[in-house]
């Protein structure tokens, strides 16, 4: 039988959340056995990183194996996902089939796929029948809509203030990652002040609703394994609103603070448009909630004052930054640039291509964000042939060649280093003059 996995049009073929999970579960392997897992299941002793946690070596096992175009690769995939679930491999956990495919299945819905049991007895991957969804959703439906009209004034302000606090929590993210502040702290602070309310708010609709019904309702839970014939269970979202069907929390918080950001997304291999993907899906579950309730009558909710005042400060921040800020043209063919400073005066310069000036704007401006040395130096040419050079002093000598090249003024610096290094300026690539 063909891998659903191959029929699939889109890269990665399962998304990097879903197989990050099937990692974390696999890892209570130790990584003897994790990696004679994954030799018996056909990947290469090569493309095993044994120096890894077990989790982190399966998940750098899989991650290119979805993202790739060749059959084989994606049918490898889906027979590592399957190997996975036999209670052979959890023999001294007593993890069970009856436990793991339901968690799995929790995590494939996103990507559309499910584990179920064909009918010669054996698991297979499955594409979820789009009609059979359907029907789900519109049963679903009207389940929520009587459900919805039981909700009282003061939850549905939290649910309409989850949504609102979320949002900014966004903005926050979207601004600190591509630009710089000279309020780093009081915009830290905003952070971890909104996920307090979004975490105290949470928990008041749970407790509410959950004393509707007097307690969880069981009816979320599966208790056998999925057949082949059988459509899966919808998206009964009663009594705890910001959990999946399996208990599973919905909301993202991407890190502890803004100051931990760089190092949490170094250790887990995220960058920042995994975290902006992530934080958008989670946005979307909150926004359902808040028109499915019906919350979008709501005009007030319990924090709003502190809130708006947020919202206030955080655009006035961006229209201050958008006053003083200058602007860079780059022209990626000939090495050309342009810098108008924010005092007005326009400086410019040639670059050779493929110098360490050229390949550092070029990345800064890429990236769009202020970068730390380490990052930065990983894209500049070693300053002599195999030599591996300090690589604070090889960023430090191709942010001056720069600056000698546009024979800048003391008060015009095109760079900024708060905390790293980035462009103090809005900036554009033009691939030809």
């Amino acid at each position: 039988m063909t891998s659903p996995l191959v029929t699939i049009n889109s890269y990665p073929a399962i998304s990097f959340e879903t197989l990050r999970n099937i990692a974390n579960s696999v890892g209570v392997l130790n990584v003897k056995d994790a990696i004679e897992f994954l030799e018996e299941s056909g990947v290469p002793e090569k493309n095993i990183n044994q120096q890894e946690k077990t989790a982190d070596m399966i998940y750098h096992v899989l991650k290119p194996l979805a993202s790739s175009p060749k059959d084989e690769d994606r049918e490898l995939l889906e027979k590592i996902i399957i190997q996975s679930i036999n209670p052979a491999l959890y023999e001294k956990s007593g993890i069970t089939v009856q436990g793991l495919v339901p968690k799995y299945n929790a995590w494939l819905r996103l990507d559309n796929l499910q584990i179920v049991k064909s009918k010669d007895g054996n698991f297979i991957l499955k594409a979820i029948d789009q009609e059979l969804k359907k029907l789900n959703a519109d049963s679903d439906k009207e389940m929520d809509e009587a459900f919805a009209s039981n909700i009282k004034e003061p939850v549905l302000e939290r649910i309409s203030e989850i949504r609102y606090a979320y949002k900014l929590v966004m903005k926050i993210i979207d601004d600190y990652s591509t630009n710089s502040t000279s309020k780093e702290t009081e915009i830290n602070d905003f952070y971890i002040e909104l996920f307090k309310i979004l975490e105290k708010d949470i928990e008041y609709v749970h407790a509410h609703i959950g004393n509707y019904f007097g307690k969880a309702d069981e009816s979320a839970e599966y208790h056998d394994v999925i057949e082949e014939q059988t459509p899966m269970a919808g998206g009964y979202i009663q009594p705890y609103v910001y959990q999946d069907e399996h208990g599973k929390d919905i909301l993202y918080k991407p890190f502890l603070n803004l100051y931990s950001a760089q190092s949490e997304m170094e250790k887990t291999g995220e960058d920042w448009d995994y975290v902006t993907k992530r934080m958008n899906a989670c946005y979307g579950v909150l926004e359902d909630r808040f028109h499915r309730f019906g919350a979008d009558s709501i005009t007030k909710y319990p924090h709003k004052e502190d809130i708006d005042q947020i919202e206030k400060t955080l655009n006035t921040e961006n229209e201050t930054r958008d006053d003083i800020n200058g602007s860079l043209t780059f022209y990626i063919k000939s090495g050309g640039i342009i810098f108008t400073a924010p005092s007005g005066d326009s400086y410019e310069a040639q670059l050779r291509p493929g110098s360490n000036g050229y390949l550092l704007l070029q990345y800064l401006i890429s990236s769009g964000r202020v970068v730390p040395y380490m990052e930065l130096a990983k894209h500049l040419n070693k300053q002599r042939e195999n030599v591996d050079s300090d690589e604070e002093r090889r960023v430090r000598d191709a942010i001056q060649s720069v600056r000698k090249a546009l024979k800048l003024k003391n008060n015009d610096d095109l760079f900024i280093t708060d905390y790293g290094f980035g462009l103090s300026c809005n900036s554009i690539i033009k691939r030809t003059e």
